[in-house]
């Protein structure tokens, strides 16, 4: 069973939400309570911005040798497992 909530959003917010609800092919309740359910779920929860975006990205991988400010970062920072084969 769901239980009804009332919340309360400006003008201009209801008609974006809308439209990204629309978007998604959902409804405003359905688009909520989507995101709702994400960051409540998320294992980080109450992490910083910052703590929660670790590992959401990877490196470009461009031609060795080409970008010098590359190598060198990858050098430093990336440590290279011997027994993972490329």
């Amino acid at each position: 069973m769901q239980t009804r909530v009332t919340i309360t959003l400006s003008p201009q917010l209801h008609r974006s939400a809308k439209r990204v609800a629309r978007a998604q092919q959902t409804t405003l309740s359905g688009l909520i309570a989507s995101l709702l359910t994400k960051t409540v779920e998320r294992p980080n929860h109450g992490a910083s911005v910052v703590d929660s975006m670790i590992g959401c990205a990877g490196l470009r991988e461009p031609a060795h040798g080409v970008d010098p400010l590359f190598d060198h970062l990858r050098s430093k920072y990336l440590t290279v497992d011997p027994s993972v084969q490329p």
